[in-house]
């Protein structure tokens, strides 16, 4: 199969300050659809999405004309060096500070997130401003961010090159008798010494019949000769995550062993072979699981296909048999089809894909795969 390559367009290079502008204006056009005037979030990938602030405590509000980053002295210095057309309202309670500025705009609608705001807060701001018209919004902000841009998918790339780097120095001696936790513990020091900020997520490292567990964490089990160990992995860089899993053998496999790795694979391959732009994400998840099913185990296959990925590890869109998304070009998600069966073990294998018009690209291709023939 060949998989086409993104190719984009020769074009002037944005500034900082035009990306995050042009971001802005993007969730400032689908005011209209929402029935809001502003918007404010306290959501930190949305806040980084919007203006470049990476600190632990903020709350972004965002105008026609203005755009406020509230946060506490802390952050204080951080959020001047890193923010782009932002003015940063420094206190020593946000939400109170927030307030505040919203009696500015008590006649207009205010478009909050319904699910990023817990009800105190819901009920702090009506208290303090009764006559204030509060309208929850609902993935405004990640509709903007389910396509990625050219700098974007750089960093992911970089958060997947540190991964690759680390899974390859950390699997060169793995060896039976090393436990779970022996594993997990040195491909996380590989990825922070690699250059990640940190791990993308608590690693998933199960061997044997722990091979069952879609998200089991390690343990002190050590893994044996005639087994599978899969491991599920990731770097954080710049706020950009990467997500991955291998199923390897340790040593020479049994035959089911075998079997069930090959049928995984096949699913995740002709999956794969199906992405591209215009193609409904339930499509691809309807490929890798007819294979599974059709090969007897489809009873095991109990999660969708594959998620977005960016600055959330798991974040739209969905690749399920439930999504309503159709997929377009700039997309980044996983395929990653599975087989659990308790008791005995299982297997799972994840890529990150770059939805292209034409086809995709597998941009975790550079990190090894078992091959068991078949």
């Amino acid at each position: 199969m060949k998989i086409s390559h993104l190719k984009f367009m020769k074009r002037k290079i944005r500034s900082k300050e035009d990306i995050y502008i042009s971001r802005r204006n993007s969730l400032k056009d689908a005011f209209p659809k929402s029935g809001i005037d502003i918007f404010f979030t306290f959501k930190s990938e949305n806040i980084r999405y919007l203006s470049n602030f990476s600190g632990g405590n903020g709350l972004l509000l965002v105008t026609e004309n203005r755009t406020l980053l509230f946060t506490d002295p802390r952050y204080g210095e951080e959020a001047a060096e890193e923010t782009v057309g932002v003015e940063v309202k420094i206190g020593t309670n946000i939400l109170d500070d927030l307030i505040k500025e919203l009696e500015t705009y008590s006649h207009k609608s205010i478009g909050f997130e319904a699910e990023e705001i817990t009800y105190s807060q819901y009920e702090k701001i009506m208290g303090s401003l009764p006559s204030v018209r509060l309208n929850p919004t609902y993935g405004l902000v990640e509709d903007i961010r389910i396509i990625k841009d050219e700098g974007e998918i750089g960093e992911i790339k970089r958060a997947i090159d540190i991964a690759a780097k680390a899974f390859k120095k950390t699997c060169k001696n793995l060896l039976p008798g090393a436990s779970e936790w022996d594993i997990s513990a040195k491909l996380e020091y590989q990825i922070r010494k690699g250059g990640a900020e940190k791990t993308a997520f608590d690693f998933i490292v199960v061997s044997g019949e722990r091979g069952s567990l879609p998200h089991g964490i390690g343990t002190k089990r050590r893994v044996e000769t005639g087994e599978m160990i899969t491991i599920d992995f990731g770097a954080k860089y710049n706020g950009y995550h990467s997500d991955c899993t291998r199923t390897l053998p340790i040593g020479d496999l049994g035959p089911k062993e075998a079997e069930i790795y090959n049928i995984v694979l096949s699913a995740q391959m002709e999956a794969i072979k199906g992405v591209k732009a215009g193609v409904p994400a339930k499509d691809i998840d309807k490929i890798a699981r007819d294979i599974i099913e059709d090969a007897g185990y489809g009873e095991f296959f109990g999660h969708g296909t594959g998620h977005g990925v960016g600055l959330e590890v798991h974040e739209s869109p969905r690749v399920s048999a439930k999504s309503d998304t159709i997929l377009k070009a700039g997309m980044v998600i996983t395929v990653e089809p599975g087989i659990y069966i308790p008791g005995w073990g299982g297997a799972r294998i994840e890529d990150m894909i770059l939805v292209t018009k034409e086809g995709c690209e597998i941009l975790t291709s550079g990190i090894p795969k078992a091959n068991l023939g078949g």
